[in-house]
Order: structure tokens, then C-alpha cells, then sequence
């Protein structure tokens, strides 16, 4: 039996990419500035690539993703204690509320990193898009389609926060925004 051993910026690394991966769609409508109305748009923060099979390396996550032009950058990532990403699909606000919203949740995906094990998140992705495509022309939703259509979003906050009062806060932001193209 062959056993690897990753440090932890390794595993942060890539469970850090698998949870927002998984959560992309979600991702990028909390980055919008809810006064705007839409995203600025992915020109400097397209969504990240991550291989069907996960990283190698802290030079695959590196190499992978070092752009300004990304949603998360990893170009000061060296497999060591400094390391620090870049999120970078957050919308500009002067709103107090929306800028601590946003920070916590960079906090929150980095700790739920921290404390899950790489393989830990699931392996369906949210693509940009995903709920504007699959509910075009719906309308409001209700019942269990609300239920189903928010499951993502309410898996994401169960799973980067413990605490009521930061789901909450979250909670309102993504009440506040809608869903990109």
C-alpha cells in the first residue's frame, strides 16, 4: 500500500479549489455588489481550471493557476508557511456589510480547507451560469423548488461557517444579488 503525505498548504491548496469549485456558481453571485445588480463580469477573475484527477503538486496548483485573470490565484504558493491565494472574483463595494461578508467568506472557505481532508468535498461542480441556465423564464420559485434551487448555497454556509450570526450575514447577501450569466 502506497502513502502519500501532504502538508497542509498542499491539502489547503486543493481542498481549497474542490470547495470552490463545487461552489462556483454560488461563489461568484456573494462576489457581486448587490447595488450594482450584476458582476463586473470574468474578464479579471474567470473561474479557476481544476483537472478531472486533482493536483500533484504544489507546482501543479501553482503552475495551474497563477494569473491575476483568475478567480483564485495561487502565484504565492511555495508549500510553505507564508503561502497566501488571491481571491480575486470579489466585486468592489463601499458597503461595510458587503466587504465584511466577502472577507469572511474567504476566511471561511480557507478554515472549512484547513479542517477538511482533500478529498473530503464533492466532486459535482456549480459552473458559472448553472442556475440562470436551469431556471431561465421560471420565475420566483417556491416549495421545493426553492429548496432544491438553494441547496448549494445553504450547503456552502453549513460548511465554512459555525456560527448563526455569520450564515446569517451571508444569507443576506446572497438574498441581496442574483445569479449570473
Amino acid at each position: 500500500m502506497r502513502q502519500f503525505f501532504l502538508s497542509y498548504p498542499v491539502i489547503l491548496i486543493i481542498a481549497q479549489q474542490g470547495l470552490v469549485k463545487q461552489h462556483e456558481d454560488t461563489l461568484y453571485r456573494l462576489s457581486t455588489n448587490p447595488e450594482r445588480g450584476t458582476h463586473r463580469g470574468t474578464q479579471w477573475c474567470r473561474p479557476n481550471n481544476v483537472p478531472a484527477n486533482g493536483y500533484g503538486s504544489v507546482n501543479d496548483v501553482r503552475s495551474g493557476n497563477n494569473s491575476h485573470g483568475l478567480g483564485v490565484n495561487f502565484q504565492s504558493v511555495q508549500g510553505g508557511a507564508s503561502d497566501h491565494v488571491e481571491f480575486r472574483m470579489y466585486d468592489g463595494s463601499l458597503d461595510p456589510a458587503v466587504i465584511q461578508s466577502q472577507i469572511k467568506l474567504s476566511l471561511g472557505i480557507t478554515d472549512a480547507a484547513l479542517r477538511h481532508e482533500s478529498n473530503a468535498f464533492g466532486a459535482i461542480q456549480e459552473r458559472l451560469g448553472t442556475h440562470k441556465t436551469n431556471n431561465r423564464g421560471a420565475g420566483r420559485l417556491e416549495g421545493a423548488a426553492w429548496e432544491n434551487d438553494t441547496q448549494n448555497v445553504r450547503q456552502l454556509l453549513d460548511t465554512i461557517f459555525s456560527r448563526e450570526e455569520d450564515k446569517a450575514q451571508a444569507a443576506s447577501l446572497f438574498a441581496s444579488t442574483k445569479w449570473q450569466n
